[in-house]
Formats: structure tokens, C-alpha cells, sequence
């Protein structure tokens, strides 16, 4: 794992017809060992490195990640998309262990404080997809978009519920269960 310069747009936006889209990043682009993701190696990505450099690769084969995520306004909803890893849970990762980071003044600073979302839309329920649906106040988990209505897959919450990882249950619980968003 090799951590990149910080990308300096925190967010980005993207308008298509009606719909606008913004996306908030919570790390800086990070670089992997694309094993530990996807089933592939670096020499396959070198091998395609003409068009995976230097946005989506580095030139040493990693994978790049962008901790990120999305929020979509249309018919005057505002729809929070996978968000991210969040602040204060304990991970086994040493990159996501128990951040602190400014993520939610990102999101305020582009234009959505947290009880402006009206959706939030986990579409799996792994580390980087839904730690910000709770955060830590006065020691439990709360919901960090109390306006919102949160919606999930129900086979990926039967799937979490049925998941003995340990890491995956305590993704499940600080993240979902704990706070009776599932």
C-alpha cells in the first residue's frame, strides 16, 4: 500500500440533464496491491498500463482507490451513495482503523450538511460503502443523516447478518444494526 498525494478537489461534480452528481472524497487516492481487491496481478495491470496510468494505476502496477462517495440530486431529493468508511470504528486495516477525518465538512463545504440528505443507498455493505451511516455520539451509534431514509439490498443485509468474519460483523454492527437502521 502506497498512500498518493492528496487530490486537491475534496469534491467533483458532473451534471447530466437534470441530474447533478457530486462526489466527496473522504482519503486521498490511495495505491494497493491489486490482489488484495480484484483477481488479478500487477504484471496484468502493467500490461495495460497505456490506459490505466496514472489515473486508475500506478506506474509500479498498484491499483489506485478513491475513498469517495457520491451524492445524487434529482427531483429535488438529494441521494447519499455508499458513504464511505467514516470516523471513530475500529478496522482491521491500519488505513482505516478508527479515523478522524473531516469528511462530513467536505460534504457541508460542498453545499449538503448532513440533514440535508434525504437517501442514503448502500449498494453492499463492506468498510468503505457504509461507515458514515452512523456516527459516535456520547458513546452509541446514531444515524449521521437523521432526515434520511437508508436503503438496503435485503439479500446483502441477510448476507452481513449471516457473515461470522469478524471484521464483517463489526462493520455490520457499528455501522447498521447497532443504531436500528436495518
Amino acid at each position: 500500500m502506497q498512500e498518493l498525494p492528496a487530490d486537491l478537489e475534496t469534491f467533483k461534480r458532473w451534471s447530466f440533464g437534470k441530474v447533478r452528481v457530486t462526489r466527496v472524497l473522504e482519503l486521498p487516492p490511495t495505491a494497493f496491491d491489486p490482489s488484495m481487491f480484484i483477481q488479478t496481478t500487477r504484471h496484468e495491470i502493467l500490461e495495460r498500463q497505456d490506459w490505466l496510468c496514472p489515473t486508475f494505476a500506478t506506474d509500479a502496477g498498484d491499483i489506485i482507490l478513491h475513498f469517495q462517495a457520491f451524492i445524487i440530486e434529482a427531483s429535488g431529493k438529494r441521494i447519499m451513495v455508499d458513504p464511505c468508511i467514516g470516523n471513530h470504528k475500529p478496522r482491521s486495516h491500519p488505513l482505516l482503523d478508527m479515523l478522524d477525518n473531516p469528511f462530513l465538512e467536505r460534504l457541508e463545504r460542498a453545499g449538503f450538511p448532513r440533514e440535508s440528505i434525504d437517501y442514503v443507498l448502500c449498494t453492499h455493505l463492506h468498510v468503505d460503502h457504509c461507515g458514515w451511516n452512523t456516527m459516535l455520539v456520547d458513546g452509541k451509534w446514531v444515524p449521521t443523516f437523521p432526515n434520511a431514509r437508508y436503503l438496503f439490498a435485503k439479500d446483502e443485509v441477510d448476507n452481513a447478518k449471516a457473515d461470522q468474519d469478524d471484521d464483517a460483523a463489526a462493520i455490520f454492527e457499528d455501522s447498521s444494526r447497532s443504531s436500528k437502521l436495518v
